[in-house]
């Protein structure tokens, strides 16, 4: 049986900038719950302005419980255990009210495997009997230590205590599954899901060459992800380095920020050396609706990631009609790689060749943007939505 949920809060707390596929996944998913449920949304206040950005009727109706008001992080750590700290402070302060008037029933949604988000579920799952749904996307790799240990620790915590684990990657189904007999934990918990896509925003755009309505830019490729060594952002400075051989007048949109201005200052410096400060525009972070404008003026969509537990960028870029290219990641099998053009991983000559074929040979590109246009059909945010909410516990 079913409880009749009425609230949900939504641990968002290790948002750092930009826009990330957990980020949107999140948002997407509990802004299609029921009207009559109490969403609570733990966020910085950056984080706040970012569930704004949607511009969804729900999301203006959300209970904010800001953690930090940084404008940019200098810290991460210091930052993420401010935050940490605060959730749980007001899961405390819930518990203790709780025991002078009886509560709603409960769903904590964990949208991050990171502490910020997983401690204060855990918590509230203890103190205030909640249902606790967690998002885990990818698993780090070793090379990045310090990440790769606290998620494991983290995940360790969920593997004991979470009601629900929702996984968007097949490859880490039947792991998960074996990790969770070992600890005498039902294996079904794990559950494969999916990201849908906002078809209202990413459409293809027009057609007409009139100047009516028509995108501000113009792009031979574009990219959408955070600035992050794991994202690729130095082999897209290299790749589009030896596009620019074969096309010299070929620009590249890159859409994202980062909280690291180090890194950023490194990748300027690569850009730099590599003579491309004309060829490559860093946009930043850009509304949804300007994402989808800058898509609807390009002609290729480029996702150099090493690492992903999804990939809904990509899945935007063909809903608007987009050919894509990336490395050849495990995860993409599953969603809709069969249409793109993959390369090796980490294989910058063989990327930019599949640009070039695509940048030269117009029918090529339609080919691609129709095989996608199809397979993108079937991830749809209503029903995605609903199914993950409804296994949570929450009635429609």
């Amino acid at each position: 049986m079913k409880s009749s949920v009425s609230q949900i809060w939504l641990f968002l707390n290790a948002y750092t900038s930009g826009s990330s596929g957990g980020d949107v996944c999140a948002i997407e998913v509990i802004s299609h719950a029921p009207p009559e449920t109490q969403v609570t949304l733990f966020t910085s206040s950056q984080g706040v302005k970012y569930a704004e950005s949607f511009r969804k009727p729900a999301t203006t109706h959300w209970i904010r419980v800001v953690t930090s008001r940084e404008r940019v992080i200098t810290h991460l750590i210091v930052t993420y255990v401010l935050r940490t700290i605060t959730a749980l402070f007001f899961v405390l302060s819930q518990a203790f009210s709780g025991l002078f008037q009886k509560k709603p029933p409960l769903i904590v949604y964990g949208s991050s495997d990171f502490f910020p988000d997983t401690l204060p579920a855990l918590m509230a799952k203890v103190l205030l009997r909640a249902v606790w749904t967690q998002k885990v996307y990818h698993l780090i790799g070793r090379e990045r230590r310090l990440a790769h240990l606290t998620q494991r620790m983290s995940l360790g915590l969920i593997f004991r205590y979470a009601d629900h684990i929702f996984i968007t990657d097949p490859e880490l189904l039947a792991t998960f599954q074996k990790r969770l007999s070992r600890l005498g934990r039902e294996p079904s918990i794990v559950r494969l899901t999916s990201a849908g896509i906002d078809f209202e925003r990413f459409k293809p755009g027009p057609s007409d060459t009139n100047g009516i309505d028509q995108p501000k830019y113009t792009y031979e490729s574009v990219c959408l992800n955070r600035i992050h060594r794991s994202k690729g952002i130095f082999e897209l400075v290299e790749i589009w380095a030896k596009v620019t051989a074969t096309f010299p007048k070929a620009k590249l949109a890159v859409i994202g920020s980062t909280s690291d201005s180090a890194l950023f200052d490194e990748v300027k410096n690569q850009v730099r050396h590599q003579n491309l400060e004309h060829a490559i525009d860093f946009l930043g972070f850009q509304p949804h609706e300007e994402v989808a404008r800058i898509f609807q003026s390009s002609q290729v969509f480029v996702s150099p990631s090493l690492e992903e537990g999804f990939g809904m960028a990509p899945l935007e870029a063909m809903a608007t009609g987009l050919p894509v290219v990336a490395f050849d990641l495990p995860v993409y099998h599953h969603t809709a790689g069969s249409s793109w053009l993959l390369a090796k991983l980490k294989d910058c000559d063989e990327f930019a060749s599949h640009i070039c074929r695509l940048l030269g040979d117009k029918g090529l590109r339609q080919t691609q943007s129709e095989r996608g246009l199809t397979l993108v059909k079937r991830f749809d945010w209503a029903e995605l939505s609903k199914s993950e909410l409804s296994i949570s516990g929450l009635e429609f």
